[in-house]
């Protein structure tokens, strides 16, 4: 029975007599087993590190037990001194300046007040007289009912407005501004009616000057908006007064967030919309003035007191303003000779006299505007006329 099995897929060859088994003649193993194979070892030669020197000095020894010194090496060893008990003490120096004695002064203590009573109280409330509650209380009653009976003949004799105005106002303004106050409600459903009105035939019955208004009115287009309940927002009623008469604003917010200013009048006990001024109309727009062109007859803007001048308007002759469109988006340069009826116009509106303090806060104003000089810009014009002190008119 042959044990050898051929395998096709085992190519190491067969072994042969000629091969050598447990031979160390090239080859040394490790004691315990391991496989390692490592090469012979080396003998130490004459010249290696390792190799005991001929000479018989020897190198350094490491070992447990120190070695003894010699007595021969201890023959070379510290050099002790010893040092006497004896100091060396130095004279104290002398002072040049003999020492002056310590002067004391006695002050006598102040007294200290004691808190300790303040502490006590403190927090507490005092107990007033019930006498004095009662007095004051009747001086303050008594100060009450003077001013009230002292009110009729003080309002009597005060104006409400300066004097050169008081003539212009009717005899009836007190009670018109009386009547305008407690209208609100009624302006409010007035103003709904005008802004979603949507012909212009539903529009002019709630206008003032109807007969005036009324082909500016359809020549516009009209937008109108959808106001359900207009009434009982937060809007805002101001009753004025200028030198042609009294008038209430109403002042809001639309649905869109965009701001609405109107105006209103009273015409035979009737609340009535002045359009003019609720729509800041113009014969010119701004755009137009802008360029230099248009009709200015009647412009509605907000002015205010500038600085900007140039060669067609020196500073010297000349005041300057800025006139914003109502939209405040566009605006133009306006001015006014120095010394005419318009300056002193305008200086009392923006500038103040000696009696109404300077008051250069922007102002709704109506000027009438004219062609500077050949040599001026486009956007600068000269104030003709002011039309009215604010967008309506008397």
């Amino acid at each position: 029975m042959n044990p050898t099995t051929f395998d096709p897929h085992h190519l190491v060859p067969e072994v042969s007599p000629e091969d050598a088994w447990g031979e160390d003649q090239d080859f040394h193993t490790a004691d315990a087993g391991c496989g390692t194979i490592l090469p012979p070892r080396r003998l130490p030669s004459e010249g290696t590190p390792g190799s005991t020197p001929a000479s018989g000095s020897e190198g350094i020894r490491i070992e447990a037990s120190p070695r003894r010194l010699r007595e021969e090496d201890m023959e070379g060893g510290l050099d002790v001194r010893q040092i006497d008990g004896s100091v060396v003490r130095l004279d104290p120096e002398i002072p040049s300046q003999p020492r002056v004695a310590r002067q004391v002064v006695f002050h006598e203590q102040t007294l200290m007040k004691p808190r300790g009573i303040e502490v006590v109280e403190w927090g507490r409330s005092k107990r007033h007289s019930t006498k004095w509650i009662l007095a004051l209380g009747l001086g303050v009653g008594a100060v009450v009912v003077m001013a009230l009976v002292l009110q009729p003949r003080i309002n009597r004799g005060a104006s409400p407005v300066p004097h050169a105005l008081a003539a212009e106002i009717p005899q009836e303004g007190d009670a018109l501004v009386e009547d305008l106050i407690n209208r609100q409600s009624e302006a409010e459903r007035l103003f709904g009616k005008f802004i979603s009105a949507p012909l212009a035939d539903d529009v002019l019955p709630l206008v003032r000057d109807r007969d005036a208004v009324e082909l500016l009115i359809r020549a516009r287009p009209l937008v109108p908006v959808a106001v359900p309940a207009f009434t009982g927002r937060d809007n805002l009623w101001d009753v004025q007064t200028t030198g042609g008469g009294s008038f209430g604003v109403l002042e809001g917010s639309l649905p869109d967030f965009s701001k609405f200013r109107t105006y209103f009048t009273l015409a035979d006990g009737l609340l009535q919309i002045d359009w003019e001024a609720s729509t800041a109309y113009g014969t010119a727009t701004f755009e137009e003035l802008e360029k230099g062109r248009g009709n200015p007859a009647e412009i509605r803007g907000i002015i205010q007191v500038a600085g900007y001048y140039s060669p067609a308007f020196p500073e010297s002759g000349f005041v300057s303003y800025l006139f914003a469109a109502p939209n405040q988006e566009r605006a133009v340069w306006c001015y006014s000779r120095r010394g005419d009826a318009v300056d002193q116009a305008l200086g009392v509106l923006l500038q103040g006299g000696e009696i109404v303090k300077a008051d250069q806060a922007p102002r709704r104003v109506t000027l009438r505007l004219e062609r500077g000089p050949v040599e001026a810009f486009p956007n600068q014009w000269l104030v003709g006329e002011v039309l009215h002190e604010e967008w309506i008119h008397p």
